[in-house]
């Protein structure tokens, strides 16, 4: 969907200030919200094997051991910064709903053409 969006606004992402600064954030901040989902699967699936009483699961366990306290501190973390991302994304959509009215776009496309030529008002 974002892509999408990005396709549809080339042309404020490259005319407008500001707009190319928040969406590379956004996209940074997504990526670093799937790279925690990810993470926070994989610990958790780990956690799961180690703490299981299925024979099977003992076994997997047992070849590829593990320090399962370590894994749960950073499940703990992993299962605060996925809020915090969010939070961050919560926020960056507000921006860019800001960004889109009509007057906040002239006046970011003014103060981008005002920065390419110093000799503007």
């Amino acid at each position: 969907g974002g892509g999408g969006l990005l396709a549809a606004n080339t042309h404020r992402v490259a005319a407008q200030k500001g707009v190319a600064a928040s969406t590379t954030a956004k996209t940074l901040v997504t990526a670093g919200a799937l790279a925690a989902t990810a993470y926070a699967r994989i610990l958790g699936k780990k956690v799961e094997l180690a703490s299981s009483s299925d024979p099977r699961d003992v076994e997997k366990a047992e070849q590829h051991p593990m320090d399962v306290d370590r894994a749960r501190r950073q499940l703990a973390y992993a299962q605060w910064a996925l809020p915090a991302l969010t939070g961050c994304l919560v926020v960056l959509n507000a921006l860019h709903g800001e960004q889109q009215r009509p007057g906040e776009q002239l006046h970011g496309v003014w103060e981008r053409a005002r920065s390419a030529t110093p000799f503007l008002p």
